[in-house]
């Protein structure tokens, strides 16, 4: 999704969040992608009317770590 050849207005939106200072042809890797998510996990964020959070687990089968967005409006 980051490294499409044409990114579509939410997907230069992630990805200037992430590496802001990437060049527009650079390939950015999943490794990367990861460490900079991690800085972001269980930090709450306003959309709307709605509290949204980012969180992680380990997937023990693929030893890879998942991310999902929780809505944790009360």
């Amino acid at each position: 999704m980051v490294n499409t050849p044409e990114p579509n207005e939410d997907e230069q939106t992630l990805r200037d969040f992430l590496m802001p200072k990437a060049r527009p042809d650079h390939q950015l890797s999943s490794k990367s992608i990861g460490k900079r998510l991690k800085q972001h996990i269980d930090n709450p964020v306003c959309s709307g009317e709605r509290v949204l959070v980012l969180r992680s687990w380990q997937d023990t089968h693929t030893r890879m770590n998942v991310y999902s967005v929780r809505d944790i409006t009360p």
